[in-house]
Order: structure tokens, then sequence, then C-alpha cells
């Protein structure tokens, strides 16, 4: 079957006698599933009508499948990664690294939580164990990466081919897709200059949404020591008018500078980094409330 072999080629083409095949993952009575939930535009409180449904999940695998010459798979997938179930040890990992995408799912707001067992809520119960430096840093991160796509893609919609318009193959390379060419290419009325320039806006004000959305996030971690989810009021009515264009590049560069001034003076009073051991401990703990023999 279809996602039976994307997850074998998640496994490594081994098998791992457990229910950890992406089908039975979704089920709802998997026993071996401690959390199942929306994340994305839809937790955060951004979403349109074109936007997708995003789901997180995490399994837990019994101790014994790790002394197995075939190891356990850490992550599970359909074939879009919409949605994705991390082991329990893969996502304390990701944890311990402040992964800003994987910390979120210890904050959904009650309304994208599917699946919740005691586990899981053990893990939530410990999360501030996990409010550091190092997370804000990965917050900023994050964000300047997204700063350094928004700044290139912004170049190309205000300073396009000032001469010849970009050909089918240098379309391509920017949206990454063929299938968003114009077809049939050629055709009267067809403007790739046009259709790019519009691509990439789009582009610009999407990434820009999104490190605000960091750099709000990163700075309430600071601030009140936990990372921000679901978005309400002034903060979420600044990414959706962000995301409508309705700001101007530079005002919104200066803006997350600003913020990010304001999370470089106030980081310092967290701790650097989570105490692995504490989150191994934590791992067994989780374990063991997940019947693990």
């Amino acid at each position: 079957m279809e996602w039976e072999s994307h997850c074998m080629r998640k496994c490594g083409g081994g098998t791992v006698s457990m229910n950890c095949t992406f089908e039975k993952l979704e089920e709802s009575g998997n026993p071996s599933v401690i959390f199942r939930g929306i994340v994305g535009s839809r937790a955060y409180g951004t979403a349109n009508a074109q936007s997708d449904t995003d789901m997180r999940g995490v399994f837990v695998v019994p101790s014994m499948e790790y002394v197995r010459l075939v190891p356990p798979p850490k992550q599970v997938s359909d074939a879009k990664n919409d949605h994705t179930y991390y082991s329990l040890l893969r996502f304390c990992e990701l944890m311990a690294e402040a992964n800003p995408t994987t910390m979120e799912m210890l904050y959904l707001p009650e309304d994208c939580v599917i699946t919740a067992t005691p586990a899981f809520e053990t893990l939530v119960a410990h999360r501030d164990m996990f409010i550091t430096r190092r997370a804000v840093e990965s917050h900023l991160g994050y964000a300047v990466s997204q700063m350094k796509k928004a700044k290139g893609a912004n170049k190309r919609v205000w300073n396009p081919w000032p001469e010849e318009p970009p050909t089918p193959e240098e379309y391509c390379m920017f949206v990454r897709d063929a299938s968003q060419l114009p077809k049939p290419l050629g055709e009267t009325g067809v403007d790739l200059r046009t259709c790019l320039a519009t691509r990439l806006s789009k582009s610009v004000t999407e990434n820009m949404m999104h490190l605000t959305r960091l750099l709000f996030s990163g700075e309430n971690i600071v601030k009140n020591g936990r990372p921000i989810v679901r978005f309400e009021g002034e903060q979420l009515e600044t990414l959706l008018s962000i995301r409508r264009g309705e700001w101007e590049f530079d005002r919104i560069i200066a803006h997350a500078e600003a913020i990010q001034a304001r999370i470089d003076a106030g980081k310092e009073r967290l701790p650097a980094d989570c105490d692995k051991e504490k989150v191994s401990d934590l791992v067994a703990e989780v374990m063991r409330k997940a019947g693990d023999a």
C-alpha cells in the first residue's frame, strides 16, 4: 500500500513489530499514539480559505524495539508531510534542540488537541524545562532565515528583469514547481513577468508574516516563559495585515529588528539550555505511563 511503503522508507526499509505505518497511526484507537493535534495556521489563528489542515502526533515505541537490528522509526508522515507523527524519543530530541515546531505542540489551544493521553500530559506538565535561551535563539534563527528569504524575493518583486521577461526555466527556478507555469506557454495574454512578480510578492508577504509570528513568540518566551501559538487581538491583526500586503517592506523589517533588540536585551535571564539528564528521565517516565513493558 502507498502509505505503508512510505512508512517503510521512513523506517529505513525494515519492519518493526508495532503499528508504525501511517494508516495505523491515523487510527483513533491505536494505543501507541499518545498525542494528535492540529498545528500551523489553523492553530495560529491565521488560516484562510486556502490553508491546509496540518496535523502532528507523537507515538511511543516499546523499549524492546530499540534492541532490534532494524531500528524503530523516528518519524512517519503522509506523502505531503501534512500529517506527521514523531516517536516519543524523536519528539524529545527535537524539544531538547529547541525546535519551535515541536515546542508548539506542548502549548496548543484546546480546540486544536485531538488526542492527549495522561502520558502526553506528563510532557505538558514538564514543558517549562525546555524554556531556555536556546529556545529563544531558535525562534530568532528561524525568523532570520525567513527574513533572508523575504529580502531575496523582495528584490525580484521590485527589481524584475529590466529588459527581457523571465524565461519558463527562470520562472520554474523561482516557483520550484513546473505545475505553476501558465499553460500553454506562449499563448496570447500570458505574461511570465507578471506571473512571477505576483507569485514572489505573495511569497514575500507570507514569509514576512511568519518571521513576525516567530519574533512575537520568541519575545513572549522572554517575557512570559512560553511561546505563543494562538494569536489574538493586535498581534493577530498585525500578522494578517502583513500577509494582506498592507505593510511596506521597510516597515516590516524595522518592526522585526525592534522586536529582535528587545529579545536580545531580555533573554539572558533564561537558563542557557535544558538539562539533558532530566529530559532522559522524563522520556522514561512517559514511557512507563504509556504502558511500556
